[in-house]
């Protein structure tokens, strides 16, 4: 059963607009599209993923959080003339 840690994420206005906050600390997030070679994300410099789908979810999920990235998962829809 895999174990999940939640953050707290949070926006802040401030002067300029608005900042992204993860566990009261500020976050930006780089991150790029796609769920394989996670240890090339982490290794330049990447602390996000994002997926266009939910076919292999726990299995991004559970290995994301095990090198420390942070995962925005998409959920695929047909588009309109499909």
């Amino acid at each position: 059963m895999p174990c999940f840690l939640y953050a707290q994420t949070t926006l802040r206005k401030t002067k300029d607009g608005y900042e992204l906050y993860r566990n009261g600390k500020p976050y930006y997030v780089n991150g790029l599209g796609g769920d394989v070679n996670l240890d090339l994300i982490v290794k330049i410099g990447g602390n996000s993923i994002r997926t266009w789908g939910v076919e292999r979810a726990q299995q991004v999920l559970d290995e994301a959080q095990q090198k420390g990235l942070t995962v925005m998962l998409g959920f695929w829809l047909q588009h309109e003339r499909q």
